[in-house]
């Protein structure tokens, strides 16, 4: 289960990404963009990233986690079009 290690390096981002006199309890939400092909279990995420977040110092924040649909590019005309839902 990798999403362990995905919320562990989110609350890193957000902490190198604070100015030195804000604390991460002030923080009120995260928001990520995960890929639908990252692999990445939303649920199990926010999960654990709920059980984590209060250690790592950051007790009130919520993390959202907003989506990027699949696109690709068509190497000829250079047409870029979204593929819809993949299951993988």
């Amino acid at each position: 289960m990798h999403e362990l290690y995905v919320a562990q390096c989110i609350l890193d981002s957000a902490e190198k990404a604070l100015p030195d006199d804000v604390a991460g309890s002030s923080v009120r939400e995260i928001v990520v963009l995960v890929g639908r092909l990252d692999a990445i279990v939303n649920d199990s995420l926010t999960f654990l990233f709920d059980v984590i977040k209060a250690e790592r110092g950051f007790p009130s924040a919520a993390l959202r986690i907003d989506v990027e649909p699949v696109s690709c590019r068509c190497l000829r005309c250079t047409e870029q079009f979204a593929v819809p839902d993949v299951d993988c």
